[in-house]
């Protein structure tokens, strides 16, 4: 290891968190040259199986900024510098991947994906897809003279988060040469996990690249899950709501990827709301999420709020046999994830370790039914066998 990252900055975290959740978190920086602009995490648990998944959690920083060195999510990353120190802290920070990755005992990846006002990065919207930064600079000219950046910095937010999707996979081939050198053999595919803008990138990249993923789970999404369709009812469902646009998409792959969608049952923290001007004009109420003509499909295609759009997307994955389970926990948005059973223990993470242990015992069922039927086979043998043993020293002893 040591060998590998003297060429390269990195550093290196001890972590201890509530005298729970202990291990080493690697933050390695971009390598362009390898295909990625952005950097990425790793978190290593204290007791990390060899042979294992690796688990990717998608980075949100709610567009926190940096106050003395320290994340805070009242601000607004404005610069890529704050954007990158904030989605580097984050990783540092306590947060559900280290929770899943220690309990499991699994590697967490997490890419350090900035986000800065204006550009929604760590969501995968249409814009970021198609690294379309017109709507940042109509924001960077509607701002107060120290919240403005250069045309410069623009262009350079614009090439470090070209092509995300395609960036995380690169990443994630170089993390598995870091995971070898500390003896650690994960999977080709991975599973892949986020919550809110996280869950809307961890969608999408499964959309995109399903030949890379074992499982995806998302939380918060707001009901909007993309499609595995290219229309709906005469509609172009371009991404991130349907496939119109990912050319070659892989639909069988897609379906029988495992997948898990959960929200809270008052969730009502909408980026598909609109609202109207004093013209009487219609505009998206976060234009950094969706498109007004993405709204548009939004409302009249899947449902005007929440609930009613998680209701409809499971319709539609069971239509099409989409290997997906959809669940509702109590609280909203922001306290779902805090709720806990009678033994104090968090039933969203709870329940999110489970899905992962399924998803990786079935796997486990799959890989070889001869080598398991043949020691299936050996065990009734060996029975057998200490059946006779036992019968002939009873004869023996009855002599």
């Amino acid at each position: 290891m040591d060998e590998l990252l003297d060429s390269r900055r990195y550093e290196e975290y001890d972590i201890c968190y509530q005298d729970k959740i202990t291990g080493k978190v690697y933050i390695m920086p971009p390598n362009p040259k390898h295909g990625f602009n952005c950097g990425y995490s790793i978190f290593i648990p204290e007791g990390c199986q060899l042979d294992t998944t690796l688990l990717v959690h998608c980075c949100n920083t709610g567009g926190g900024s940096v106050v003395d060195g320290k994340l805070d999510k009242s601000k607004s990353a404005i610069w890529l510098y704050e954007g990158n120190m904030a989605a580097k802290l984050s990783t540092i920070e306590l947060n559900p991947g280290m929770w899943y990755g220690y309990d499991l005992k699994m590697p967490v990846l997490i890419p350090l994906i900035p986000r800065v006002r204006g550009y929604y990065t760590q969501a995968l919207g249409s814009r970021v897809f198609n690294n379309d930064v017109s709507y940042l600079e109509e924001d960077n000219k509607n701002r107060s003279g120290d919240k403005q950046i250069s045309q410069s910095e623009i262009m350079q937010i614009q090439e470090q988060c070209r092509d995300l999707p395609s960036q995380l996979v690169s990443i994630i081939l170089d993390s598995k040469i870091l995971l070898e050198k500390l003896g650690i053999k994960v999977d080709n595919k991975v599973i892949i996990e986020g919550y809110s803008a996280g869950s809307k990138f961890a969608n999408g990249f499964t959309s995109l690249h399903p030949e890379m993923v074992k499982a995806c789970i998302c939380g918060g999404n707001s009901g909007l899950s993309i499609l595995p369709v290219a229309d709906l009812d005469n509609q172009e469902l371009k991404f991130p709501l349907g496939v119109a646009d990912i050319p070659n998409f892989d639909f069988d792959l897609f379906k029988n990827i495992p997948q898990y969608y959960y929200i809270g049952k008052e969730d009502d923290n909408d980026p598909a709301m609109a609202v109207t001007d004093s013209d009487g004009c219609l505009h998206p109420r976060w234009e950094e999420n969706y498109t007004l003509k993405e709204i548009y499909q939004i409302h009249t295609l899947l449902g005007k709020n929440i609930q009613e759009r998680f209701d409809n997307n499971q319709r539609i994955y069971e239509s099409f046999g989409v290997n997906a389970k959809f669940e509702r926990f109590n609280g909203n948005h922001k306290t779902v994830t805090g709720q806990k059973d009678k033994d104090g223990n968090y039933i969203v993470n709870e329940s999110i370790k489970n899905f992962i242990r399924k998803v990786l015992n079935d796997e486990k069922e799959k890989e070889d039914p001869k080598e398991m039927g043949y020691t299936k086979t050996l065990m009734l043998e060996l029975v057998s066998i200490i059946g006779i043993i036992i019968i002939v020293l009873g004869i023996i002893f009855l002599r």
